[in-house]
């Protein structure tokens, strides 16, 4: 369902009712002079969630103003400490147990203050987004400081934040802080040190599990719970928890005949003789769980930095008892689906990613790794492979794929194949024991190239550019030439087809002569002219041309020279002397250098030249 006109009129109700620049806690007529932490939060919060999920950027344009007027107020309330210790709203309110108010108030304005950045970064008002950034660094700061034990477990001294108010509860004497709220709220946040995180996340799913995977959270943490347990390595935990029918629960209202959320945990109490209900029977608040099954077990995710689902991360999960899953999303561009199941030992994961759009699929590493029948090196429609050690991510464009892991889980070991450039352009394909020599001309100026060994052990070297090549020269070893044919394989966009590609020409020479230049780094994506030293007797040329084409020239024996960079703007598009009127002594000792690497490139006839045969 497609809520962005309703929040954006529920967003103009909030702000009617404002008191000053206060977001109320709900509207219309519940106003307040004071913020209520998570509840006036929505103000912020809805923008944001509104432009991620349909790239609205009109909401954050009209409520920029008021936004910032709110988070100012915020840290204004904090006397500039960056603890917040108004207690003036509700805290994680009807929790299974207490979290003191100061930790859910300061963690929640940090929160606001880091999605203020982001908005105004995205409204490219680099001056309020670095401004903010710096203030939720300092909210961390703040938080962990007060809140935060070095071995990762969680404090509030009694003395200074007092003890025994509902929902400002702490260990009268230790100050030790136990609520699942706490822990969540701090990781979801990115809160706690880098240091003690993985110590925090450790601490949570011990709480979980000593709880017997019941829901201790109230309203301010609930939502999330599951994703903070599964983002953080503990999906089985997560997935038990949803599997629980105890109270508390998501399933013991369903057991128990529920069509609705109701506003309590306990609000439906069953013995043997009685049957009673308290408070409101559908108060959707604890009801966040299928956010977390799409998101987190399906796999369907937006991808912050292209929001509306223009670009997709399908990063499936599994765990409990959960053997299958599927559904979509139905986004603006069309139907996003998802669907995986185990089978034995192999994980199947067909996924459906609509036109004009991309995907990086992240799945859980095996024994083997399929698209269809072939690796996804080869498959049709991928544009990049990255294996590590626990995944394998594979973007792709748009169109139907099914991966299947094998031995899910159960990678043998490391592999060689690291990591292969995102094949934009072209790829070229040499056999075992195969050099390379490669010059082009492409039109813009996000070139790179890449060289890795494949676990069948042949060499592979691949480059890429975002219009595709228009001509290059491929020298390859003349033992690889058998009867007029090569083994050089050109893929453009995914496809396994042969690239026809203007001008492309294809030299052998006697492998004896041509050194190996190992791993080629990216080339920087700069509008400026330069050489760099790669390896010994290897360098690459770089310039812009004036007609803002780029050309590059990559060469393993011909010369070696020191690193140095134009930064001057008066060279960034033509280093030809007699194109600056009145270059500086650095300028024309920048030209010379550049102009003796052209005559040397020249000179060699490298290009096609004499030396191939």
């Amino acid at each position: 369902m497609n809520v962005n006109a309703f929040m954006e009129k529920y967003l103009m109700d909030m702000t009617d009712v404002r008191q000053g620049v206060i977001y109320p806690e709900a509207a219309p007529g519940w106003s307040s002079s004071k913020i209520k932490a998570g509840w006036s939060d929505a103000g912020i919060i809805i923008p944001w969630q509104m432009y991620q999920q349909y790239g609205n950027t009109r909401i954050l344009e009209e409520n920029y103003d008021n936004l910032k007027a709110y988070v100012e107020e915020q840290l204004k309330e904090t006397n500039n400490t960056y603890i917040d210790q108004e207690h003036t709203t509700y805290g994680d309110w009807l929790a299974g147990e207490p979290t003191p108010k100061v930790i859910t108030e300061t963690a929640f304005a940090a929160y606001t203050a880091n999605l203020f950045s982001k908005i105004a970064a995205v409204l490219g008002k680099t001056d309020d987004a670095t401004v903010w950034k710096n203030h939720y660094e300092k909210y961390r700061e703040a938080w962990a400081r007060e809140f935060v034990n070095a071995d990762g477990t969680m404090k509030c001294d009694p003395a200074v934040y007092g003890t025994g108010e509902w929902g400002n509860a702490t260990h009268k004497t230790t100050g030790e802080v136990t609520s699942q709220c706490a822990y969540v709220l701090g990781l979801q946040f990115d809160l706690f040190p880098e240091a003690v995180k993985p110590l925090a996340a450790a601490k949570l799913n011990e709480l979980v599990v000593a709880g017997d995977y019941h829901i201790k959270t109230g309203f301010l943490g609930v939502s999330y719970l599951l994703p903070v347990l599964t983002e953080n390595g503990y999906v089985d935990t997560a997935c038990k928890m949803m599997e629980e029918t105890g109270n508390p629960s998501w399933l013991y209202s369903v057991v128990n005949g529920a069509t609705t959320i109701y506003e309590y945990w306990w609000a439906h109490s069953v013995t043997d003789t009685t049957e009673s209900y308290s408070g409101s029977m559908n108060h959707y608040s604890y009801g966040s769980a299928t956010e977390w099954l799409f998101k987190d077990i399906l796999g369907i995710e937006r991808d912050e930095s292209n929001p509306g689902f223009k670009h997709v991360i399908l990063q499936p999960n599994y765990g409990g008892t959960f053997t299958y899953a599927n559904g979509y999303y139905d986004s603006k561009y069309g139907r996003i689906s998802a669907d995986w199941k185990l089978s034995g030992d192999d994980f199947i994961y067909t996924v459906e990613v609509p036109a004009n759009t991309t995907a990086t699929v992240v799945l859980p590493t095996g024994a083997q790794v399929l698209e269809g029948s072939v690796s996804p090196e080869k498959a049709e429609g991928v544009t990049r492979v990255i294996r590590t050690a626990d995944s394998v991510r594979v973007q792709i464009g748009s169109g139907s794929y099914t991966f299947t892991v094998k031995s899910v889980g159960n990678s043998g070991g490391s592999t060689t194949e690291t990591e292969i450039p995102s094949v934009l352009g072209a790829n070229i394909r040499l056999g075992d024991n195969a050099g390379i020599r490669f010059a082009a001309k492409v039109a813009k100026d996000d070139f790179f190239n890449k060289y890795y060994t494949s676990t069948d052990s042949a060499k592979t070297y691949r480059f890429a550019d975002a219009d595709c090549l228009q001509f290059g020269t491929i020298i390859i070893p003349s033992s690889l030439v058998e009867n007029g044919k090569t083994v050089v394989e050109m893929y453009q966009q995914g496809n396994s087809n042969v690239v026809d590609i203007p001008a492309v020409k294809i030299y052998a020479q006697d492998e004896n002569s041509l050194t190996y230049t190992g791993v080629i780094t990216q080339i920087p994506q700069t509008a400026e002219a330069y050489t760099k030293t790669l390896q010994t007797a290897f360098y690459v040329r770089y310039r812009a041309s004036k007609n803002d084409e780029w050309t590059y020239a990559f060469s393993d024996s011909v010369c070696e020279r020191s690193y140095f960079e134009c930064a001057d703007a008066a060279l960034k598009n033509d280093y030809n002397s007699t194109k600056l009127p009145n270059p500086t002594e650095e300028q024309k000792k920048i030209m010379q250098q550049l102009n003796d690497i052209t005559q040397v490139v020249e000179s060699t006839g490298w290009i096609g030249g004499d030396n191939w045969y």
